[in-house]
């Protein structure tokens, strides 16, 4: 399903304006000051095609580059459940993988859990980060969306 900006006339002014869907608004932060949506009105309704076209595209890459990185954090979250797993394990044969290695059990209880301490340290980066403003999906402070901005702002108002 994909979200597409629509463009009206409005006979009053003799000019055309682009209408934002509210999760695109919202998501790129197109809004004025007072938290109103931008007014988007142009006499050319090429231009404003074409506004609508960049407004897509920055919306999709956004949300692409929010999905992999939810999708990369997810997987990095399963690696360290594994590893601290693996490490639980290892712990409660401690014995037996010390006399298979022909070493002191000192050594693998602290190898254990030198490996378990830094899991769980990377799993709480890793949970921290999927709290982190492009996973909530706020684009408003990307560079590209600042961009559109300014020329809305500049090109587009009324």
């Amino acid at each position: 399903m994909t979200i597409t900006p629509n463009i009206q006339f409005l006979a009053t002014t003799n000019h055309y304006e682009l209408v934002v869907p509210d999760t695109m608004r919202s998501a790129l932060g197109l809004k004025d000051k007072d938290g109103n949506p931008l007014s988007i009105q142009s006499e050319n309704k090429m231009q404003l095609e074409w506004l609508s076209q960049s407004i897509v595209k920055s919306f999709n890459k956004l949300n692409d580059v929010r999905v992999i990185t939810r999708k990369k954090l997810a997987k990095n979250k399963r690696v360290c459940v594994t590893i601290i797993a693996t490490a639980a394990i290892a712990a409660v044969f401690k014995n037996n993988i010390a006399s298979l290695l022909h070493t002191s059990t000192m050594y693998v209880t602290l190898c254990v859990f030198g490996i378990a301490v830094i899991a769980c340290l990377q799993l709480l980066k890793f949970v921290a980060l999927g709290y982190s403003d492009v996973n909530r999906g706020d684009f408003s402070s990307d560079p590209e969306v600042e961009q559109i901005k300014e020329l809305i702002a500049k090109d587009y108002s009324v």
